[in-house]
């Protein structure tokens, strides 16, 4: 029983970080009231294909449009009033 334990948490520790990511977002600051294009970059510092991406959007945040790349498809989260809060 131990040794499964030992197992499972060392394939935890070396599977985990390879799961989680960071994005970036620019540009970094936004002026209230105006709209404004962001750019969302998702650095790869390994060899792997990153095949999903999850963002959700604060509530002051009107979202208008998306820039459709060639074969990437966009799911829309939206609330009950058809606002979209997050898109994967």
């Amino acid at each position: 029983m131990r040794t499964r334990l030992l197992l499972a948490t060392g394939i935890g520790i070396v599977c985990v970080p390879a799961l989680l990511a960071h994005i970036r977002i620019y540009p970094t600051e936004s002026t209230f009231g105006a709209r404004e294009k962001y750019t969302m970059r998702v650095p790869n510092e390994k060899q792997v294909a990153t095949i999903r991406v999850e963002g959700e959007f604060p509530p002051e945040l009107n979202v208008y449009d998306f820039e459709f790349k060639p074969g990437w498809k966009i799911d829309f989260k939206k609330n009950d009033k058809g606002k979209i809060t997050g898109a994967t």
